[in-house]
């Protein structure tokens, strides 16, 4: 059985009501740090921000953020 690589996931989401999506993504967990500082030097509030890893197939990244959602 072979082990899938970890990735991470940037998700945002527009206001606290609003749902997460994937905003970024790389297998490379300080790419995706880098991509959450530009954010918040952008003024996106933190509460707004989630870095989530997961599976690194697009049905593991939509369960990370099902799961952020749920």
């Amino acid at each position: 059985m072979s082990r899938q690589r970890k990735y991470w996931i940037l998700a945002e989401r527009d206001d606290a009501t609003s749902p997460f999506y994937i905003s970024f993504g790389d297998y490379d967990r300080e790419c995706v740090k880098d991509e959450f500082q530009d954010r918040r030097d952008h003024y996106i509030p933190k509460k707004n921000l989630r870095i989530v890893s997961c599976v690194g197939h697009q049905r593991g990244c939509q369960e990370a953020i099902d799961a952020l959602n749920a």
